[in-house]
């Protein structure tokens, strides 16, 4: 009875350390997988955060442009409109120095 009892004692002792050893690879087999999704959140992170700031970068490119093409029509259109107006004061004033008023232009026109 005591080779059996031995027996039965390796067996169980072999046992235990199979089961310790699965136990502890898995555990380590765990932290490996836990560390590699940590690490693929810091690279989608990472990725999210440039793509983002590249985002911003064209929005507020963007808003430049349109920004200033709405400043540079509305100064071209301000000085268009001064420039006709600026014109026709000019003829109108050139012409009553000379003495021709509008009715005698309307006149020669007929």
């Amino acid at each position: 009875m005591v080779g059996r009892k031995a027996f039965t004692m390796a067996a169980s002792l072999i046992s235990s350390l199979t089961a310790f050893g699965h136990s502890v690879a898995c555990i380590g087999a765990s932290l490996a997988h836990s560390a590699v999704l940590v690490i693929s959140a810091i690279l989608n992170f990472a990725i999210t955060l440039v793509e983002s700031v590249i985002q911003l970068g064209r929005s507020a490119g963007t808003l430049l442009v349109e920004m200033f093409q709405s400043i540079l029509g509305f100064i071209v259109a301000n000085s268009a409109a001064i420039a006709i107006i600026g014109t026709v004061y000019y003829v109108y004033t050139r012409r009553r120095q000379r003495g021709v008023t509008v009715t005698d232009t309307v006149k020669k026109m007929r």
